[in-house]
């Protein structure tokens, strides 16, 4: 089968671009000839390691954006002249496309766009969308507003985000035979929003890149923790910052590393000063440890030399670092509304907390210290479940059984 698969963005290091790569890299073991398409490429930026390992075809000059015009946010006509922009460097790179390319597999909302220029212009191939979130205006401001009561929209917002969103989903994303999700959740706003049966097709991990250190739980009452991720809102850092302040008042001696990139983008920067002014206010400053982005064997590092991973992540599709974690031998505790805990048990391979909860992740902390034994057991099932269970291999297999379906015309 030969693919085309489309990540728009590979200048930068995030789960997309990993996730996108990984799959290409599967599909490439699986015996299937893969090319990855992009408007934006840096190598060095990226995961170069996994690059050299792909067929890439970047949109030359990249994607320039045009500048913000107005005195006052003139937001329709700087949607147009944005949405012109992106749509341009979307059909170029779509006549990038080998002419003998079977399937279609976008991974993005620019990448939508390709795809569905590549099926008007050159042919109607069949096509499946990676939907890791739903990526409209409406949803991305419905979700922001759960973190952020501040940023509840206006009539008139509301009303543009609707407009784009009938325009984009009609022209760009119900033209698509098939859909994939990471989670379930996501799945079912994808029938909600699309009136679309998607599959789930869960991310992979590359166990043999994370080496399992066997653990006998932290001593006394000292207690490393690690949260790790670009700095979105959806990450609910604060909750542990606030859990920090609990143990703290509770006696331990408690610290908290967070790893991941704050510096690249201004609502990242804006969060990283929040969590660093909370620390502040909470008295625990001293205790915080910001670490920025990391190489990947700092990362990998950073399991080992940590008790504990919390993943406090609210409305996420799915957590990669959490297996990151259980492959280590790092116990994890994983919010109830993040896409992993949809596999995990709890009490056996991970302990799950609802989210927005800094007093129970505090108390699933304590009760990981107060009990060695739980603590060796979720270490040890934590990397039997991530050994038999989330595999690239496994995910790839499942996503080409979505396109042999879709290229057999059975959905």
């Amino acid at each position: 089968m030969k693919i085309a698969l489309i990540e728009s963005k590979l200048d930068g290091k995030g789960g997309s671009q990993r996730q996108a790569l990984s799959f290409a890299c599967a599909f490439q073991k699986l015996g299937h000839e893969v090319t990855l398409y992009t408007i934006r490429y840096d190598r060095e930026k990226c995961f170069s390691d996994i690059l050299d390992k792909l067929r890439v075809v970047a949109l030359p000059g990249g994607f320039s954006a045009p500048r913000p015009i107005g005195i006052f946010c003139l937001g329709f006509l700087n949607y147009i002249r944005y949405s012109r922009a992106e749509s341009d460097a979307a059909r170029r790179l779509a006549l990038l496309i080998d002419r003998d390319t079977e399937i279609l597999n976008a991974h993005d909302r620019i990448g939508f766009r390709v795809a569905t220029y590549y099926k008007n212009l050159i042919a109607d191939i069949p096509s499946v969308l990676m939907m890791s979130d739903i990526l409209t205006k409406q949803w991305a401001a419905w979700r922001k507003a759960q973190f952020d009561p501040a940023g509840k929209q206006g009539l008139k917002r509301r009303f543009f985000n609707w407009l784009v969103d009938r325009y984009e989903v009609r022209r760009f994303i119900l033209p698509h035979e098939g859909m994939m999700t990471l989670d379930n959740r996501t799945r079912d706003w994808a029938r909600d929003y699309f009136n679309k049966q998607a599959v789930v097709v869960r991310s992979g991990l590359n166990i043999e890149h994370f080496s399992f250190a066997p653990r006998k739980g932290y001593s006394g009452k000292r207690v490393r923790i690690l949260v790790a991720g670009i700095f979105f809102l959806h990450r609910r850092y604060e909750d542990v910052i606030r859990a920090l302040r609990l143990l703290v008042d509770r006696g331990y001696d408690a610290t908290l590393s967070l790893v991941g990139n704050y510096t690249t983008n201004y609502e990242y920067r804006a969060y990283q000063k929040r969590l660093c002014r909370l620390g502040e206010d909470l008295g625990i400053e001293s205790r915080i440890t910001f670490s920025g982005e990391v190489s990947e064997d700092d990362l990998r590092q950073s399991y080992h030399t940590h008790d504990i991973y919390v993943s406090p992540n609210h409305l996420q599709s799915w957590g990669l670092a959490v297996f990151e974690a259980m492959a280590s031998g790092t116990p994890v505790i994983v919010s109830k509304t993040a896409g992993a805990s949809e596999v995990l048990t709890d009490g056996d391979n991970a302990l799950i907390v609802n989210p927005q909860s800094p007093e129970e992740i505090a108390q699933a902390i304590e009760r990981l210290g107060n009990d060695p034994l739980l603590y060796m057991k979720m270490a040890n099932s934590g990397r039997k479940f991530v050994e038999e269970q989330i595999s690239w291999e496994r995910s790839a297999k499942a996503a080409i059984a979505v396109f042999e379906d879709v290229m057999s015309g059975n959905v």
